[in-house]
């Protein structure tokens, strides 16, 4: 087994976020143009994968 490939999801925690705060009003969200929001999983082991949404009202 290579295990320079089982670094890579581990390498890529370090610079990708594994957590984001979206601003939303009115029910739209407030990103910017040129902005989104994208799922990344390079870890191709375990193909069963879960999302949590946490809603702050301000």
């Amino acid at each position: 087994m290579d295990t320079d490939v089982l670094d890579v999801p581990h390498a890529t925690a370090g610079v990708v976020s594994p957590t984001v705060t979206l601003p939303v009003a009115d029910g739209t969200s407030l990103l910017g143009t040129w902005r989104s929001v994208v799922l990344v999983d390079l870890n191709r082991d375990n193909p069963r994968r879960s999302v949590r949404l946490s809603f702050v009202g301000g």
